[in-house]
């Protein structure tokens, strides 16, 4: 049967009134099944093909809505990633405090991050698990103690999109103190994500502020017939 002007203009009204919709479940992290769980990769990269797919349908129809899946999926895959996280402290507040004091005489009036670094692999095959490692030392402040440290990290593509790795783990990782932290983050970049030059960064927040941010690079590359192909920049 074929389709009016008419009726593939009240199509793609309607298709677009649910992407907005998928789009504002995202954006406020509850995904499509709603809730306060953090997003995982798979769940993003479903949302994203149902996006794709919804907007190629409404401008191509049947083929355009494959088309479209495929393209969300990508997207859908770079926007949402859940990760593991571990932390594990090697030396006390005391001991940190101590250490600054000796070298300033006294603390500072607000704590402070000393020293703050990440390091990652430089290349990894999608679809792999992928580990990046940190250290963090907080020292005390003389009229304000370390109650909260957070890390958040996240992946930067070639063209600046930013996108948070989420994990409830790092949300309280225990780090309720002052002293040196070695601390891990553990994901996996879905195969959908586009090969390519990224970068990771990650912040450290004390008592709920920005102390400290630190970079690494990173590429995401593609495994076939057993080799490796590593992604060019374009």
């Amino acid at each position: 049967m074929k389709i009016t002007s008419q009726q593939k203009t009240i199509r793609r009204i309607v298709v677009l009134l649910l992407i907005s919709a998928i789009i504002g479940c995202a954006a406020n992290g509850r995904g499509m099944a709603g809730g306060d769980e953090d997003c995982s990769a798979a769940k993003s990269a479903g949302a994203g093909a149902l996006i794709g797919g919804l907007l190629g349908a409404a401008i191509d129809g049947k083929d355009g809505s494959v088309r479209g899946a495929a393209a969300g999926a990508v997207v859908g895959g770079l926007g949402c990633i859940a990760m593991n996280y571990h932390s594990k402290q090697l030396r006390s507040a005391h001991q940190v405090n101590k250490e600054y004091q000796d070298q300033h005489e006294t603390l500072p009036e607000k704590p402070v991050v000393t020293s703050y670094s990440i390091s990652a692999p430089r290349q990894v095959v999608r679809g792999n698990n992928v580990s990046v490692n940190s250290a963090i030392t907080v020292v005390d402040g003389r009229q304000q103690s370390v109650d909260r440290i957070e890390e958040k990290l996240f992946i930067v593509d070639s063209d600046g999109q930013r996108k948070q790795i989420k994990s409830k783990e790092a949300k309280k990782s225990g780090m309720n103190q002052g002293g040196e932290y070695a601390n891990s983050f553990s994901f996996t970049p879905p195969t959908g994500v586009a090969q390519g030059n990224y970068r990771l960064e990650s912040e450290v927040y004390v008592n709920d502020k920005l102390a400290k941010t630190a970079k690494a690079p990173i590429v995401f590359a593609y495994e076939t017939n057993g080799a490796t192909t590593v992604a060019l920049n374009k």
